[in-house]
Order: structure tokens, then sequence, then C-alpha cells
């Protein structure tokens, strides 16, 4: 793989654990992953299945994996399968309707005041959103919305255990395009600014499953 990423996800489905961990090493062979915290027993037992995800600036990899070698902060892992690489730019952008809030940062680091509105789809550069407040091309704003419990399991960078739960996004963007609709209300596309690799794990759990459903629906009914 030869990628210069930082972070990368262990997924397990037996038992369900999402583990984020420092990236200390990767090839397209096997990969050497440090934790900030001592590893779940379940989650070292050499031969488990898992699911690798190591996010760079330009493209999210995903591949199959299994543990090879285990100690109490530390896994190595064999690269199973193939390597998937999706590019950042390719994304899907999928249906995700959720009340958000939204505030206009001002020049003078001064923020407005909160407002709500409705997201209308979601992809990991950005958010579509539907607000009765205008919003213009060009504006900064902070956005809060609600991510689902991830499917798999919990997923945490310093506690491997956590119990799954409903993740905020807390994220700034900047508007890149900006219309009214009939109804009158304001229809704004929000580029994301500096999202996190959590935050970034997070949409891509919303991505798949709802692009699994997508591709489920339209089978259906064709």
């Amino acid at each position: 793989m030869g990628v210069t990423a930082r972070i990368a996800e262990v997924r397990f489905q037996d038992p369900p654990l999402h583990l984020t961990g420092d990236l200390e090493a990767a090839d397209h062979n096997r990969v050497h992953l440090a934790f900030q915290s001592e590893l779940p027993h379940q989650a070292r037992r050499v031969g488990n299945q898992a699911s690798l995800v190591i996010p760079t600036n330009s493209v999210i990899y995903l591949a199959p994996a299994t543990v090879a070698e285990a100690s109490a902060d530390r896994l190595s892992l064999n690269i199973a399968g193939s390597v998937r690489a999706i590019q950042r730019r390719k994304m899907p952008r999928v249906p995700y309707s959720e009340a958000v809030s939204i505030r206009v940062l001002r020049a003078s680091d001064l923020a407005g005041a909160w407002f709500t509105g409705e997201s209308v789809d979601l992809s990991v550069g950005g958010v579509q959103v539907r607000s009765h407040r205008p919003l213009a091309r060009g504006m900064m704003v902070e956005i809060r919305m609600p991510l689902p419990a991830s499917p798999s399991g919990p997923s945490a960078r310093t506690a491997p255990s956590i119990a799954s739960q409903e993740f905020w996004l807390r994220a700034k963007g900047r508007v890149v395009h900006a219309r009214t609709d009939h109804s009158g209300f304001t229809l704004a596309g929000i580029q994301f600014l500096h999202l996190t690799t959590e935050d970034e794990l997070r949409i891509l759990d919303v991505l798949e499953v709802r692009g699994a459903r997508s591709s489920e629906n339209e089978a259906q009914v064709s």
C-alpha cells in the first residue's frame, strides 16, 4: 500500500469492535498499528478477521485483514484480500435527512446565533442543507448534525470498548452554492473544512450503509 497516513481503523465483526490506532508501518502485505490504551483480549486473537480503513488526504483505503501478531497495545495485521482505494472526490453523495443547527461565522471571529435547518444529502466532502434562514455563497459557517451509531459496533480512539452511541458531528464549512426553492427556503451546499479522522470514518459508515440500501432499492425496482 505504501501510504503516508497516520491513523487507521480496525473493524472487527466478532466481537463487534472498532479500534482506531496510530499507523506505524504499512505495505501491500502487512500493517502495524499502535494504540493509546490497552486492547481488549478479544481483539488480540491471532487469525481474527477484520476490516481495515486507512484514510489519507486524497484516498480512503479499505481492505480485509486478519490479526497476525498482537500485544497489549499493538496489532500486526495481514492484508487478506484486495485493497480498495476510494478517491475522496468521487465519494458518493447519499440522501440524509436530519435536523441540523447552523450558525454563520463572522470575520471578527464572532459567531451569529444558532438556527435550525434540515440536511438533504451527505458526503465526506460536505452536506446540503435546507433552511428558512438565508445563506449565501462564500459564507463561513459552523454546523452541528447527528450521525447514527455505527452499525458494526463502537468506535473510539482512546477507549476501544465504549458502548456504541449516536455521534454529533460539529464542523466548520464554507457555503459553495445556495439558492431559494419554491417554498422560500434556502438550499445550500456546505463544504466541510478540516474534519477529524473520526468524523470522516463516521460519515463513511453512513455512506456505506445508505449507499448499500440505495443499491438494493434500485435492484428491487428494476
